[in-house]
């Protein structure tokens, strides 16, 4: 399953969470929530776990969390871009709030 659905699943929380307990590992895994994450080669898939994700996936997904809760939630995420979107132009700026908002929907 994708990092979507773990988040989706368990909350952007526990997401935290594990980023946190997996600090410095190149496989991390967590029998409780049946997860995996690793930062090189994708591991061999097994029946107990559920969840086999990059690490910088689910890094991304709560960095987009986070981004959208600054800006008072999807709402406000929303109309941040569209003023952002008044000149056309597409900034970086722009595109990684595009990422964070599509991120964010995906999660729900």
């Amino acid at each position: 399953m994708k990092a979507n659905e773990f988040v989706k699943k368990h909350g952007v929380g526990r997401a935290k969470v594990l980023l946190v307990e997996s600090i410095g590992c190149g496989l991390y895994v967590d029998a409780n929530y049946r997860i995996t994450l690793y930062l090189s080669n994708e591991p061999h898939k097994s029946d107990d776990i559920d969840f086999i994700i990059h690490r910088y996936e689910l890094e991304r997904l709560v960095e987009s969390h986070e981004i959208v809760k600054k800006l008072g939630g999807l709402d406000g995420a929303k109309k941040k871009l569209n003023s952002l979107c008044i000149f056309r132009w597409i900034t970086p700026e722009i595109t990684a709030l595009e990422q964070a908002i599509a991120d964010v929907e995906a999660c729900q």
